[in-house]
């Protein structure tokens, strides 16, 4: 096995309410990706993970909150880059206003037991396993 060419920390915000996620579909430039994703962005140099979350859910999908950690994953993408992704997650009792940042070229709220098909999901429908072991750990 050799060592990967590159290595990116990534943090992914999954904001709920008890039935419902929010996706975002970002424009151009974000990561080369079309489809729903979950709230993202890289890690700035130095940035503790915590901070990146809350981050992201500000300028993102304009929501403040202090997101938490679910689960830390680490894998090889496509192109190996080695990637460590910090999966956070946001509750809410009902759906918050959104005010997209910049980045965003939209958003929806999805119910959890109807969400996109993976057809539609970017990175290979990859958010929908995130849910769905955020979800999971919301019953622990």
């Amino acid at each position: 096995m050799s060592a990967p060419r590159n290595a990116k920390l990534i943090v992914n915000v999954a904001i709920l309410t008890p039935d419902r996620a929010l996706l975002v579909r970002y424009g151009e430039g974000h990561d080369g990706e079309a489809g729903w994703m979950l709230a993202d962005d890289l890690l700035n140099q130095g940035e503790p993970p915590d901070s990146a979350a809350g981050r992201v859910a500000r300028e993102h999908p304009g929501i403040t909150t202090a997101p938490k950690l679910v689960f830390v994953e680490s894998f090889t993408g496509g192109d190996g880059t080695w990637y460590i992704a910090f999966n956070y997650v946001a509750e809410f009792t009902h759906a918050v206003p959104i005010k997209p940042g910049p980045q965003v070229a939209g958003t929806g709220w999805f119910m959890l037991d109807n969400l996109p098909e993976r057809s539609v999901m970017a990175h290979r429908g990859w958010a929908l396993r995130v849910l769905e072991q955020v979800v999971a750990a919301r019953g622990r």
